[in-house]
């Protein structure tokens, strides 16, 4: 992330800010209401543009935003909602099902040979893929989330709580490279919440979390990033790890400040 700056109506909300995450890191971004955590997730995620400055992601990487409230059709009951985190899945298990019909009807040996080599060929991807699997891996989230019971309600029965937890349970089904969390402890008991710390830290990928939990950051990130005034500072360690380094940052530069005051007292005026 080099040289970013954002604005609205005109404001920048912040301006010229460099940072870099690697790959695997988990990251915490704190700072006061409005000085920008949850744009710079939209702005990795590709869904806002910059005003000026570059953001390069290494190619082929995937990012995956939680938003605050998804978009699925009113209809759409919970579980192939979330069933829909398996697209690719989802296509080679129809594919599989065209040729099982096809083959059905074939009497032609050779057009019989030519499918089932097809038929392997897609079948030996759908297992590499987990396609076997996808039941188990949405009762597992299901089950850490707390939304067996919502599984056969309509999407659009849900209250605003619900289908935030929807959203969340979709997302890590879909387990991008890029996971970028905007405050998702909220609407969540203890229970999910430390469900959720644990998932987080076997998962494959990098993960970035705008919260103002500072229990979850202290389980979950490595680094923090702070925001405040425009600026930005990097810090290694959890939240609590982080206070108490910007504490130190903050008195060295106080003690710094004071002894600027002082010379500036002993400069003879004109």
């Amino acid at each position: 992330i080099r040289d970013i700056g954002k604005s609205y109506g005109g404001t920048y909300i912040f301006e010229n800010i460099t940072f870099e995450i690697n790959e695997g890191e988990r990251i915490g971004i704190v700072g006061p209401n409005g000085c920008g955590k949850s744009t710079i997730l939209k702005l990795l995620a590709g869904e806002e543009s910059l005003d000026h400055g570059a953001i390069h992601l290494k190619r082929g990487t995937a990012a995956g935003l939680l938003s605050q409230m998804p978009v699925i059709e009113k209809e759409t009951e919970v579980y192939d909602a979330l069933l829909g985190a398996f697209a690719k899945e989802r296509q080679l298990q129809v594919r599989l099902t065209e040729i099982e019909g096809i083959l059905a009807r074939e009497h032609d040996e050779l057009k019989m040979q030519s499918l089932l080599r097809q038929y392997g060929e897609i079948q030996e991807q759908f297992e590499r893929a987990g396609g076997y699997e996808l039941d188990s891996r949405i009762m597992k989230v299901a089950a850490g989330l707390g939304l067996e019971p919502l599984l056969r309600k309509a999407f659009g029965e849900l209250s605003g709580g619900e289908q935030t937890k929807i959203g969340l349970g979709l997302l890590l089904l879909q387990k991008p490279d890029l996971l970028l969390l905007d405050e998702p402890t909220n609407h969540l008991d203890i229970l999910v919440v430390e469900w959720l710390e644990n998932y987080l830290l076997t998962y494959e990928g990098t993960i970035v979390i705008v919260s103002h939990d500072r229990f979850f950051l202290d389980k979950t990130v490595g680094k923090m990033i702070d925001l405040d005034g425009g600026e930005i500072h990097v810090y290694t360690g959890n939240y609590t790890a982080f206070i108490k380094e910007k504490e130190k940052r903050l008195l060295i530069e106080f003690a710094e400040f004071k002894e600027q005051q002082k010379k500036i007292k002993k400069m003879p005026i004109h």
